[in-house]
């Protein structure tokens, strides 16, 4: 068995594997091919003993680059790309393309043959044949439209074990009009059990006998004229961060790229870019007030002057899009939504619009991502000022086994595992400090005074979570004793309305949020929230 290395290239684009054409004659692999001694190893199916097709392990980790199959050749072929006939199938970790369509120049087609026996198959079948298309990217950025993402894709991927396994299946191929080859998939993993080494076996066989349908392609439209070259624009910068084994970290105020002894401790960092990866100086990344709000599409980075406080995210541990049971990473959810990326031309650009970005030191600007190249950015950035704005936000509280978590940071309600500061359920009220949660440090406090009018927090007097008594069961929960006293209790109608009360929340970064209850019924709450901020007080 060979075990056969190259490069790849992308982190999100998705599943597709080996694939399989057909339409006229098929001849033997090439004469040039040592057909005396082939590629051979153990058959999975003959306990040790020899066989004559050609088997191979090729060692698909590399996440940046793919690697390219001539299946006649039954090697990998160096130098090539994607506007190159001399492959017929590209592997990137769990991702395969094949040479025709949208994926390249070739005129490779396939079809699927689920459950067939791959060592008595000698000829291909009739019928039709397809090959790569553009399809609507599904939620994990791949594309289904491509042969070995169809019919379920040619992996089975298990929940429990989070591995992947090849399906039953042998695909054939029609590489041109007379060489048909069959090709079946058999491991993902090393011996080791480390992922991204594919082994696969093919051999050649007859062309069918009877009719064939081969895929309509259509011809890529001509390139337009290029445009004249746009003058500079004014605070755009150049990060070089094409290292796939280094972060590279980057103070948005000064522009350039900084030295970071101690990533976790050191606040000289806003940002931190490994290839297509973004941290920020936040969370599980670093100790700095950083974070990002999503991509705004819409945004103007001329007339984008001001932002909210609300929304901003933290950087968390994330699995990284791609293939499914990657261990999770380090980054920034809302950044790592850059880019676009081109199943044609298996290219990636910057998307369209602005990040508005909180720095390491809370204060705030907008961020735009206007070229990349191999890890080479240009960007463009500027400080910008910040506005505490009140949002209502309707919180459904009715499910009476489960707490309804919301983040007063980001104005939302948010899922299990996912950072909160509050939480509701039915009548009760907790928060994420005390008896609750002790390793954290949330506190209520509440003013009889109107929202609008609370307008800086209280520098003392926020109350820890503790056990507290429902009247009139005498059951107990653990609860903010300050937010579970947000209600008022009609005893001649038997009903409850919001106290004419403003709470105070201490957030864990430093700031303050401000809450009322505005409405609540069966229920669901009627909120308005504001933020001031990381390490501020004022509204």
């Amino acid at each position: 068995m060979n075990h056969l290395s190259k490069n790849l290239f992308l982190r999100l684009v998705v599943a597709l594997f080996i694939a399989g054409t057909a339409s006229a004659c098929a001849n033997d692999l090439r004469d040039d091919v040592d057909t005396e001694t082939p590629d051979t190893g153990t058959d999975p199916d003959t306990d040790g003993e020899e066989y004559d097709w050609h088997q191979i392990t090729i060692d698909s980790q590399d996440a940046e680059n793919f690697q390219f199959l001539n299946l006649l050749d039954a090697e990998l072929v160096e130098g090539t790309d994607f506007d190159q006939e001399n492959w017929h199938l590209a592997l990137q970790r769990f991702q395969i393309l094949v040479n025709g369509g949208v994926s390249g120049p070739g005129s490779v087609s396939v079809q699927i043959l689920e459950g067939e026996d791959f060592e008595t198959l000698t000829r291909a079948p009739d019928g039709e044949y397809i090959t790569d298309v553009q399809g609507e990217p599904d939620e994990r950025g791949q594309n289904p439209g491509l042969v070995f993402q169809q019919e379920g894709a040619w992996y089975e991927y298990d929940q429990t074990t989070h591995t992947l396994s090849a399906r039953d299946r042998v695909y054939v191929l029609r590489l041109n009009a007379e060489d048909y080859v069959k090709v079946q998939l058999l491991d993902y993993y090393d011996e080791a059990g480390t992922s991204g080494f594919v082994t696969l076996r093919f051999d050649s066989i007859a062309a069918p006998t009877g009719e064939v349908t081969l895929p309509d392609v259509e011809a890529p439209e001509d390139p337009e004229d290029p445009e004249d070259p746009e003058d500079p624009i004014e605070g755009v910068f150049t990060i070089d961060a094409s290292s796939s084994e280094a972060w590279t970290y980057v103070s948005l105020v000064d522009k350039d790229a900084v030295s970071v002894s101690d990533a976790t401790t050191e606040l000289v960092w806003d940002i931190a870019i490994k290839r297509t990866s973004f941290q920020t100086n936040s969370g599980v990344s670093g100790a700095g007030l950083a974070g990002a709000l999503p991509l705004n599409a819409d945004a103007d980075f001329e007339t984008l002057t001001t932002t909210n406080t609300l929304g901003f995210v933290v950087d968390t541990m994330e699995v990284p899009a791609g293939p499914p049971g990657a261990e999770p990473v380090a980054q920034n959810a809302a950044l790592s939504s850059w880019f676009d990326y081109d199943m044609s031309t298996h290219t990636l650009s910057p998307a369209e619009g602005v990040f508005v970005v909180r720095l390491a030191d809370g204060t705030y600007g907008k961020l735009q991502i206007l070229s990349y190249e191999g890890g080479i950015y240009q960007l463009r950035f500027e400080a910008m000022e910040a506005l505490v704005e009140a949002i209502t936000l309707e919180v459904d509280a009715s499910n009476a086994e489960s707490w309804a978590n919301i983040s007063l940071t980001r104005g939302q309600v948010v899922e299990d595992g996912e950072r909160w500061d509050i939480g509701l359920k039915n009548y009760q009220a907790r928060a994420f400090g005390g008896t609750t949660a002790p390793e954290g440090s949330v506190g209520a406090l509440a003013v009889e005074e109107a929202f609008e009018a609370v307008l800086e927090a209280p520098a003392e007097g926020y109350q820890l979570d503790e056990t507290l008594t429902v009247q009139p069961s005498g059951a107990e929960y653990s609860g903010n004793p300050v937010l579970a006293d947000w209600y008022d209790y009609d005893f001649a109608t038997h009903t409850v309305s919001p106290a004419e009360k403003t709470f105070v929340v201490a957030l864990q970064d430093g700031g303050y949020a401000k809450v009322r209850v505005v409405s609540f019924a069966d229920g669901v709450y009627e909120l308005r929230l504001a933020y001031t901020g990381p390490n501020a007080k004022d509204f």
